[in-house]
């Protein structure tokens, strides 16, 4: 099952997919079989197969279409409706199943903005929703009703602030821990790479702070931030850094 938005967009590809191969196609095993020798799948979203850039082989192709519509043999200017080989692989090959409702998810997170994941789902700050898996079927568009879309917001705010907390956390636990296990063998921590990635993690944690505010005043009141204490944090690993590196020097000495 597809959702509407992947629906219609797959609807629009098998269109342009039937019009390049010049429609008409005849019905055979659950394949939509054309002229020149292309077919897909009757099913949406199914198998698709463009025609042969050999023209020998859509001529075949074209003897077995039109004895499938019970004629002996094709009629007349059929060979000029197949088109010569240069005709077809100037074409672009249809994207596949799993390329178009890749372009489609893109789409949609394009219209409604960065999403959070939760659970294997994607929230949006408008109250969008979609299934991670591009393939998914629960989408939801943006509630009409005003406090609808407040509430979800302030949950979109909520999620991406605990989300972006957890990997903050992750990412300083181990930065700390490679600094300890550095100071045991008397070795510089090396973590300048992974400080950086701490410090965009950082932002990201501020900036999900920033708009949870938008919608709950009440995380003004809230103690000193975790942007503040996050600075905080970065400074005492930054101490013990350059801790770890003078012992180093001296053991050079």
């Amino acid at each position: 099952m597809l959702n509407v938005t992947m629906r219609l967009h797959l609807e629009q590809q098998v269109a342009k997919f039937d019009a390049q191969n010049g429609g008409d196609p005849v019905y055979k095993d659950g394949k939509l079989i054309f002229e020149n020798g292309a077919w897909r799948d009757e099913a949406l979203g199914g198998r698709i197969c463009g025609p042969d850039p050999n023209p020998k082989v859509r001529v075949q192709a074209a003897v077995r279409y039109w004895k499938l519509k019970g004629h002996y043999r094709p009629p007349e200017g059929f060979e000029e409706r197949i088109g010569s080989a240069d005709s077809y692989t100037s074409v672009p090959p249809l994207p596949s199943r799993h390329e178009q409702l890749s372009l489609v998810a893109a789409q949609f997170d394009k219209e409604h903005g960065e999403p959070v994941e939760f659970k294997g789902k994607l929230y949006y700050e408008d109250g969008s929703q979609r299934d991670k898996n591009p393939a998914g079927v629960s989408v939801a568009n943006q509630p009409r009703d005003n406090i609808d879309r407040q509430r979800i917001a302030l949950h979109y705010w909520r999620l991406r602030l605990r989300v972006a907390e957890q990997k903050f956390e992750k990412s300083r636990t181990a930065i700390e821990k490679q600094i300890e296990d550095a100071k045991k063998l008397n070795r510089s921590p090396n973590v300048d790479e992974q400080l950086q990635t701490l410090e965009q993690l950082r932002l990201e944690v501020v900036k999900a702070r920033q708009g949870l505010e938008k919608y709950d005043p009440a995380a003004n009141d809230q103690p000193p931030t975790r942007s503040k204490r996050d600075r905080e944090r970065e400074a005492e690993l930054s101490q013990e850094i350059e801790e770890a590196e003078r012992q180093l020097e001296k053991l050079n000495i």
